[in-house]
């Protein structure tokens, strides 16, 4: 058969179509004189003498996949043709005859069958070319492929040919029909040996060729099918990525409209401060609870029945909150654990102030918005609920709204329980928050002031824990023992020898006196260790420990008084600004942000700053400030507003005292002075080893240099009318006449909003001359602009606060008349709403 026959501008359906041609052009072939043999047909007559049954398998099945092959291509290229082709009938018939006729010679039957082996796993692989239910599916044989591969086809078909030949010469049928299927010899023995010979040397020749050409064509299938399947796998890969991005952005889209219903910022603040309160909590913290109280098992049992409440209250600082945070990480291990077949989820709140006004919502109305998409992130029935109810446009404005539409309303599809944890709420809000599904049942865990329990008391699914301070009697007294054992274990006193009899009897003893005097008072807790730190010998610790029922103002006034000592002129400066912030824009829920105090305090002080403020404040001005989760600035310990404006009058007394007995800091210099003071420090201390400095402060060395040092330096002081004027000074700066507004663009926002507020409480009297310069400069630029009338005008918050004081302009303008500056078409009232009705001003 001429290769010539084929080209390789040819497809695999043309090749194969003029190789099936050719051989019934060879062959001389009528295809209508041919028998119609099916597959079972050519396969029924393999049954080769003496042969073992896995000889007999083996050929039935390689026989098998070729037939099957043959057949696809018959039936691919009949489809492609206008006229029924039966080129597969064709190599049926010859592929029946060759099989007839050799299975009685073993040797030329395993030879065919090793041939057909070949043949059949070549054929497989081109199949993938024709499998396809469209034309649009079925792949082009590579041009680069196809003489290889149409030299074996090639090969395939000359073996049939010969066969087919062999066949049709005169009086070879009825021979082999005798022979084969009757046993009769009839003399045709040397026939027999003409055709074992010729198909055996054929085959045989054919076997060496192919496999040379196989090896060939394979190693270049295999290549491009390698190829072929990458590049499939790489569609699918891509496929499923575009699936699931897709699905990714439909997702996001829902969360969006979730969260946009419910009004929830993009902050995980929840998370983040609860994974702070887990880092600073002692371990072990609330194993009291969890372990002693039966109120407390049943609460949590996944297989109890009904909605209850367990309400811890105590006043701030007892530990509420981090018996909350216990209680979420408690049921959150159980929850990974639980058998049950009830749908289980947690959901927390911590009420914490912050900065950011939630427009007016109420801590229990923040609290089921943010837990609502706690648990629809948890729960995908829930999920599909709110999903529901948002796409609905439901009014959701109060906290009962927000209950009765989220909660009350959802029925889910199984047994349910939500717990929830909430900390700092207002208690007598949570009386109301009852499920009405059956199949729901709400659990929820509440921390609240003393007060708060006022009202519920006849509430029966409500369980009130009280947390106490009497000793040993409050609920939580495992919890401040671990607590005090822990910050004592880390002190450098006790730590380094632990072994010692008298470091344990030390540490034994400041544990009962610590704990019979302040107990769970976590804030007095704090000031003590924060003295006990600061010991290194056993006179100092017995001081402390003798002034451990100190009241807590003078436990801190002693911490602001070390800050005197410690902290340089800069960084005491750097304190008043930020006390002058918080003080001035901490009002009712407004609580300053990090970034806002920032700017308050770059702009006051004019430096250039390396290093974020919000690491001074946690390194070294922790005594005084705390910043939280939210990034927001208050401070440290209540009352300590109240503490600052006592140690400035205590301050200003001593001054007044200087003063009236005549005593003059004139001629003193702190550089001498400190010198002095190393002096007499050094001396005792050489003279005395370590009993000098007991005696350096047993006789209040220490006291005097610093009394006399705070007569020339700085010191931290809260002086409010003095901070009011300085936060107008502030705010008309960065709205007037600061050059780079981006940098303090939040500073901006706030000042606007407050102007008016800023304007009413600041005194004139109590501002500098220049500070009055200033101000007055800058409010008259501030009312000569049309851009700013405009835009103060035009902002709602503008008109939120009203003036208590009438004529606040004139206390800063001296001559308002003279403002002639003034926009012909400033609006009638703005000068109205500014100034208290006063019209003067053109």
């Amino acid at each position: 058969m001429a290769s010539s026959a084929l080209s390789t501008t040819d497809d695999l359906d043309a090749a194969w179509a003029k190789v099936v041609a050719k051989f019934q052009e060879e062959a001389h072939l009528k295809p209508a004189s041919q028998k119609h043999l099916s597959i079972s047909d050519v396969l029924a007559q393999i049954a080769p003498q003496d042969a073992a049954p896995d000889t007999q398998a083996k050929a039935k099945a390689v026989v098998g996949k070729v037939l099957v092959c043959v057949q696809r291509f018959g039936d691919f290229i009949a489809s492609a043709s206008s006229v029924v082709f039966g080129g597969s009938q064709q190599c049926f018939n010859a592929l029946s005859f060759v099989i007839t006729a050799t299975q009685n010679y073993g040797r030329v039957f395993d030879d065919l069958t090793t041939l057909m082996e070949r043949v059949s796993i070549f054929l497989e692989t081109l199949r993938i070319y024709l499998d396809g239910e469209e034309e649009s599916d079925r792949v082009r044989l590579d041009a680069r492929l196809r003489p290889n591969v149409y030299r074996v086809l090639e090969h395939f078909m000359t073996i049939l040919t010969l066969a087919t030949r062999l066949t049709t010469r005169k009086g070879k049928v009825r021979v082999f029909a005798k022979v084969f299927f009757f046993g009769e010899d009839g003399g045709v023995t040397a026939a027999l040996a003409t055709l074992e010979t010729r198909v055996s040397d054929v085959v045989r020749i054919q076997v060496a060729v192919i496999g040379k050409d196989l090896s060939e064509a394979a190693r270049d299938i295999r290549v491009m099918k390698a190829d072929m399947d990458l590049m499939l796998e790489y569609d699918r890969g891509n496929a499923e990525m575009l699936e699931r991005l897709d699905s990714q952005e439909s997702r996001k889209r829902s969360d969006e409209a979730i969260r946009a219903w419910l009004n929830l910022d993009r902050v995980e603040s929840e998370r983040d401060l609860h994974v702070r309160l887990n880092e600073e909590r002692v371990p072990g913290s609330g194993s009291w609870l969890f372990a002693e109280n039966e109120d407390f098992g049943q609460w949590c049992d996944v297989t109890a029945s009904g909605s209850t409440t367990i309400l811890i209250t105590g006043e701030r600082g007892r530990g509420k909150t981090f018996l909350a945070s216990a209680v979420v990480e408690h049921i959150r291990e159980r929850l990974l654990v639980h058998q049950s077949t009830k749908q289980l989820a947690l959901a927390y709140f911590y009420a914490q102030e912050d900065s950011s006004g939630h427009g007016g919502l109420s801590q229990i109305n923040r609290a089921l918005r943010s837990m609502a998409w706690q648990l629809a992130k948890s729960n995908p029935d829930f999920y599909d609920y709110a999903l529901g109810c948002s796409e609905g446009d439901l009014s959701i404005n109060t906290s009962d709204q927000v209950w009765d539409t989220l909660f009350a309303g959802y029925n889910p599809k199984s047994e349910t329980i939500f717990y929830f944890v909430l900390d700092g709420i207002e208690a007598p809000a949570i009386g109301r928050l009852k499920p009405e599904s059956s199949r729901l049942q709400t659990r929820m865990f509440v921390t609240a002031n003393s007060q708060a329990a006022h009202g519920l008391e006849d509430d029966s699914d409500i369980v009130h824990i009280p947390l106490g301070a009497d000793y040993e009697d409050a609920a939580n007294f495992e919890d401040v023992q671990k607590l005090i054992s822990l910050r004592l274990s880390s002190m450098p006193i006790f730590h380094q020898d632990t072994s010692s009899l008298s470091n344990r009897q030390e540490q034994q003893r400041v544990l009962e006196s610590v704990s019979a005097n302040i107990q769970n008072d976590f804030p007095r807790l704090d000031l003590v260790f924060r003295e006990l730190e600061l010991c290194y010998n056993l006179r100092q610790l017995n001081d402390v420990l003798n002034q451990v029922n100190e009241p807590i103002e003078v436990k801190i006034t002693r911490q602001i008084d070390i800050l005197n000592q410690t902290l340089t002129q800069d960084e005491i400066l750097e304190v008043n600004t930020i006390i002058s912030c918080v003080a001035s824009f901490a009002t009712g829920t407004f609580k300053p942000q990090i970034d806002l105090v920032e700017q308050y305090v770059d702009v006051v002080l004019r430096g250039t700053r390396l290093a974020p403020l919000k690491g001074h404040i946690e390194t070294k001005y922790h005594h005084l400030f705390a910043v939280d989760a939210h990034g927001t600035v208050s401070w440290r310990y209540d009352g300590m507003e109240r503490y600052l404006k006592e140690y400035l009058a205590d301050d200003n007394t001593i001054k007044a005292i200087h003063a009236k007995r005549g005593i003059r800091s004139v001629g003193l210099d702190l550089e001498e002075l400190d010198l002095l003071e190393k002096i007499v420090q050094t001396n005792l201390s050489n003279v005395l080893g370590k009993h000098g400095s007991e005696l350096f402060d047993k006789y209040g060395f220490a006291d005097f240099f610093r009394s006399k040092r705070g007569q020339h330096k700085e010191t931290i002081c809260f002086d409010q009318e003095k901070s009011r004027v300085l936060a107008l000074w502030v705010a008309l700066k960065v709205l007037c006449d600061e050059p780079d507004r981006a940098k303090v663009a939040l500073l901006r926002r706030v000042a606007q909003r407050n102007l008016n507020a800023l304007f009413d409480l600041a005194q004139r009297d109590q501002a500098t001359d220049e500070q009055v310069e200033r101000i007055e400069e800058w409010l008259e630029k501030l009312l000569s602009d049309d851009r700013t009338i405009d835009t103060f005008i035009s902002d709602p918050d503008w008109s939120k606060v009203a003036v208590r004081r009438k004529g606040v302009a004139r206390d800063w303008l001296v001559d308002v008349n003279s403002l002639s500056v003034f926009p012909k078409s400033m609006p009638a009232g703005f000068m109205k709403v500014r100034f208290g009705g006063h019209t003067s001003m053109k």
